[in-house]
């Protein structure tokens, strides 16, 4: 008789226990669902610090290739003298974009400091710059590396040279792009 009191015992006990299980599978995998929205929440992907190591432009111009290729060769030796020299450091946060730069042997002493407001669509960020105004380039992220391509045009190509102290007659037909890679 005790046997069978037991085993009357455990058999409720295990329907029981059925029965709850079956009751919180369902509710489980409904938070699961309701939690995995494809909302507003979406994660920016290039929150955080970047580092830059390279920044290079590529210029054509069809009336003056040997002019355009001579300030494409100027801007790029003083970009990689730049870079030679200097920490390029990029905080990214929701709204904003603050760039850092100072001397290698002095890290903790900026030379400069900007800060702009940026927007993401799709594969382009759009940063609104104070001097050229919003400046769109289209970004890859891949391995912890942020590649930007912009275009250039002659204002942004006249502007860089005279910020560098280039001072060479520019083509009007001159056009290129400016690719920058940043790590984290």
């Amino acid at each position: 008789m005790l046997v069978r009191v037991n085993y009357m015992y455990l058999c409720k006990t295990n329907i029981l226990q059925m029965k709850t299980i079956q009751i919180l599978i369902p509710l489980f995998i409904c938070f699961l669902i309701i939690s995995c929205n494809d909302g507003d929440n979406k994660i920016n992907p290039i929150n955080g610090t970047w580092y830059t190591y390279e920044k290079t432009v590529n210029l054509s111009s069809e009336a003056h290739s040997s002019d355009a290729q001579y300030l494409e060769g100027r801007i790029n030796v003083y970009y990689a003298g730049e870079l030679k020299d200097y920490d390029i450091t990029k905080y990214y946060n929701e709204e904003t974009v603050k760039t850092v730069t100072a001397l290698k042997t002095e890290p903790g002493k900026p030379v400069s400091e900007t800060e702009f407001t940026y927007q993401i669509e799709g594969d382009t960020i759009a940063i609104n710059d104070r001097i050229y105004g919003t400046v769109s380039y289209r970004y890859i992220i891949t391995n912890k590396i942020i590649t930007l391509y912009g275009n250039l045009d002659l204002k942004r190509i006249t502007d860089i040279a005279d910020q560098l102290g280039i001072m060479i007659p520019i083509p009007q037909d001159i056009k290129g792009t400016i690719k920058i890679k940043d790590y984290r």
